[in-house]
């Protein structure tokens, strides 16, 4: 009801969501002659755990393009459950001259273009394949977004003004970490105050509270950002400003 499909052109739903496995469904265009799957941005504390798994991946055996783990396995599962359902892969039979489009906000935007790259890489097919994104954050490497010129006909991505998550991803992060240290260091009479507060802090309150403040343990497990390369959003992208 909420989407307007006719209930015989909802052809698969996925209603079981954990990490790395989203809600979406499957449903038919008939005006653009597509099937259209749509995946549900992040909601509930498995998409969260989704969107932290952002170790990087090949996207393919032996690739040298990179994808986080989340977008990644969450794509291939997604595929798989597609091309295993049966409804699916008769309307498909029937009407060879359909293609496939995924849609999604946040997450199921960044899940549905790494979907879009995978079957655009698969030399067996043959169909179309285009994917629209509102909001995804950045999800393959610089040298991906520009491998592949088709996908600026079929990638499109929309970004509303100042949106962090379009701009968000390991790379960023810890960029912004450096530059909030650098700056931290120049002003050192700023960290004298902040230290002095936290020392005060720690004499108040029991000090076993505060053992996961054991600053040289945590600096162990921190990733040079020079190490992680940064992602982008390949295709067209869009920004959107409201007047």
């Amino acid at each position: 009801e909420q989407t307007g499909v006719d209930k015989g052109d909802l052809l698969f739903a996925s209603m079981v969501a954990d990490v790395e496995r989203l809600h979406y469904f499957v449903a038919v265009d008939r005006e653009t002659k597509s099937l259209v799957v749509a995946i549900r941005g992040t909601m509930s504390f498995q998409d969260m755990v989704t969107d932290a798994r952002q170790k990087y991946l090949p996207l393919r055996e032996n690739s040298p393009h990179l994808v986080p783990q989340g977008y990644l396995h969450s794509a291939k599962r997604i595929l798989r459950e597609v091309r295993r359902n049966e409804a699916i892969q008769n309307f498909l039979d029937i009407h060879r001259d359909y293609g496939i489009v995924f849609s999604g906000h946040s997450l199921g935007g960044a899940v549905g273009i790494v979907a879009t790259i995978l079957l655009t890489t698969e030399t067996t097919w043959k169909r179309p394949v285009k994917a629209y994104a509102i909001g995804p954050p950045p999800t393959v490497d610089k040298d991906l977004a520009s491998k592949h010129n088709g996908w600026r006909s079929n990638i499109f991505t929309m970004v509303f003004r100042d949106d962090i998550v379009p701009r968000l991803c390991l790379h960023s992060l810890f960029r912004l970490r450096s530059q909030a240290l650098a700056a931290f260091r120049q002003c050192s009479n700023l960290a004298e105050h902040v230290m002095e507060d936290f020392q005060d802090l720690k004499a108040e309150h029991d000090v076993k509270r505060y053992q996961t403040f054991d600053f040289p343990h945590v600096r162990k497990h921190i990733i040079d950002e020079e190490n992680v390369p940064p992602l982008v959003l390949p295709g067209k992208v869009w920004g959107m400003v409201f007047r």
